[in-house]
């Protein structure tokens, strides 16, 4: 709607031709997501799928009949 003004036109195709970033700032921030998704999905998985957390038990201590409550 606005864009049928010339003046807003040319303000709006300028504004979308600006770039701050180049080709390694777009590496970086693209590898450094897909490296801490990759960390999280190892992370998870060892939570999921690896051994389960062992309580302590009182028959594995010997003279030890109860824990302190």
């Amino acid at each position: 709607m606005l864009t049928t003004i010339p003046i807003v036109d040319k303000l709006m195709m300028d504004l979308k031709k600006t770039r701050m970033d180049d080709l390694v700032d777009r590496a970086h921030y693209m590898f450094t997501v897909m490296g801490l998704l990759f960390a999280m999905m190892i992370i998870g998985a060892k939570q999921i799928f690896g051994e389960p957390i062992r309580c302590m038990v009182a028959a594995e201590y010997p003279g030890e009949s109860s824990f302190p409550s």
